[in-house]
């Protein structure tokens, strides 16, 4: 499971095992690393920055004395870590788009304008 949070993605996987007693580790490409892991709840959590790097495939482990569990696999996209834009920064980004467009179109505007003076 994931959420976004102001410039976090934030993975969750959690377990249900008996005995609880349960270790977490997260892969990324070949790259094993740790999360943040609550026994209480028997969950562990990544945060991750909102950047190109931390879009992939991750996987959750979970093993305890009895064995490993099956992986849990997230495909974090471009589109999961960029729905979470806050309505004004959608605004803000609406209003560039806007502006670079009526920019362009008072250049065309200006240039057509030019070429036809010098005909003349």
């Amino acid at each position: 499971d994931y959420t976004l949070e102001e410039e976090e993605v934030v993975l969750v996987c959690t377990a249900e095992a008996n005995p609880q007693d349960v270790q977490f580790w997260w892969d990324k490409d070949n790259i094993t690393f740790d999360g943040q892991n609550s026994e209480d709840t028997l969950e562990s959590v990544v945060r991750l920055k909102i950047m190109n790097e931390s879009i992939g495939t991750y996987y959750c482990h979970v093993s305890n004395s009895v064995g490993k569990g099956e992986p849990c696999m997230i495909e974090l996209t471009e589109w999961m870590m960029t729905k979470g834009l806050s309505e004004e920064v959608i605004v803000i980004l609406i209003a560039v788009a806007g502006s670079v467009i009526v920019l362009l179109i008072i250049i065309v505007i200006t240039a057509c304008l030019y070429c036809g003076e010098r005909k003349e």
